[in-house]
């Protein structure tokens, strides 16, 4: 999975003092059915926290949600039968006030009147591209009516059949909207809205086929401090735009340094003289979950030969949180670079990413998934 959410916490009906630090936000749209619920996601790496909810009472909602860092970038879902909307970016300031309106079901674009000027800034480039966001919205709702009326098996193939027809308008539509914002980034102040745009659009240049967006993006980023390109943001823009050659089986696994949680620096090479398995892994992967549980049991049956090592794609915050939540237990590193490091140089295809590294040293198998019997098959080769 290349994204992944855990849900936290939510807080429905909770009443909050106003104060300096309080956020309220409020919506209104008649496209929202009474009983929806609007829910505010804050997001770091590959995470989202719900930290606010409400249920939509006559087209309403409101949210008052404490923040205590200078900005914060959240997102709006409304979720209606058991399906989330798209998500409506929201930079909010400790003492901010919001004001959401909505007048149609393409809640990625609605309106909002907000007194943080990152808002502005970054509504500037959605509202020049509103038109055509709300035309591939459309597409796609359209699809899920059709899918969700269809009266036979047959009906479904057709409608998924004339849906995948429009991958070509789609597609040409999309970069019309990339295009659009690079024409506006090219003059525009380099700010943290500007490297969030940034990175968007880096993110599209792996299954990008116009190559004019990402030689565009490419020259942006090449115009930038060397502060900013060293940055996190930056070296995760860096890696989007220039991916790191691919680690094949064979290969020697690198001398990256990774970290426990007490601050100590390790290697894999540490490990020399023993199989290793080495597990990527994220709070929010339930596969990873499941690898928790189960790598322990096997490194038992193999406690001359095997060695295992999980490797943390989180935040230094959610490596913490899973770690003690988790029960995670024995080598457990963090090399500090989220999905965008080593993880990236292994494929980046989803979690866990499980890999086999010889008593050499070198890559013996990798794979998606905890698969003891594929483990197994491995040593016994």
């Amino acid at each position: 999975m290349k994204k992944m959410i855990i849900v936290l916490t939510a807080f429905i009906g909770l009443s909050i003092p106003i104060s300096a630090d309080n956020v309220v936000i409020t919506g209104i749209s008649t496209a929202m059915p009474d009983k929806a619920i609007a829910e505010i996601i804050r997001f770091e790496g590959n995470l989202g926290e719900t930290i606010a909810t409400d249920t939509v009472t006559d087209g309403n909602f409101k949210v008052t949600l404490h923040t205590d860092s200078s900005l914060n970038k959240l997102g709006l879902y409304i979720r209606k039968d058991n399906k989330s909307s798209r998500g409506r970016r929201l930079y909010v300031r400790p003492g901010a006030k919001i004001e959401i309106i909505g007048e149609d079901e393409h809640v990625d674009t609605w309106k909002v009147k907000s007194n943080v000027p990152e808002q502005a800034e970054y509504d500037k480039y959605l509202m020049e591209s509103k038109d055509i966001l709300d035309s591939l919205h459309q597409i796609d709702i359209e699809y899920d009516r059709k899918r969700k009326t269809a009266i036979d098996e047959a009906t479904v193939s057709k409608v998924k059949e004339e849906y995948t027809a429009t991958k070509s308008l789609r597609d040409s539509l999309y970069n019309i909207t990339l295009l659009r914002d690079l024409e506006s980034m090219k003059s525009a102040e380099v700010t943290e809205v500007w490297l969030d745009k940034m990175e968007a659009i880096a993110s599209t240049c792996g299954s990008q086929t116009n190559n004019s967006i990402c030689q565009s993006i490419k020259e942006l980023y090449g115009g930038l401090s060397d502060s900013i390109k060293t940055s996190k943001q930056g070296l995760k823009i860096k890696s989007l735009l220039y991916p790191p050659k691919k680690i094949e089986k064979g290969d020697w696994f690198p001398t990256t340094q990774f970290r426990d949680l007490m601050g100590e620096v390790h290697t894999m090479q540490e490990l020399r003289g023993k199989w290793v398995v080495a597990v990527f892994w994220s709070a929010g992967c339930g596969g990873c979950h499941y690898a928790f549980q189960e790598l322990p049991k096997l490194l038992s049956k193999h406690l001359e030969s095997l060695e295992g090592v999980l490797l943390s794609c989180d935040s230094d915050k959610w490596w913490r949180w899973a770690t003690e939540n988790f029960a995670v237990k024995g080598n457990n590193w963090n090399e500090g670079m989220e999905d965008y490091g080593l993880y990236k140089s292994f494929g980046n295809e989803g979690l866990p990413t499980v890999v086999m590294v010889t008593p050499e040293g070198r890559i013996a198998d990798i794979f998606i998934g905890f698969y003891e019997d594929r483990i197994e098959d491995n040593l016994r080769k």
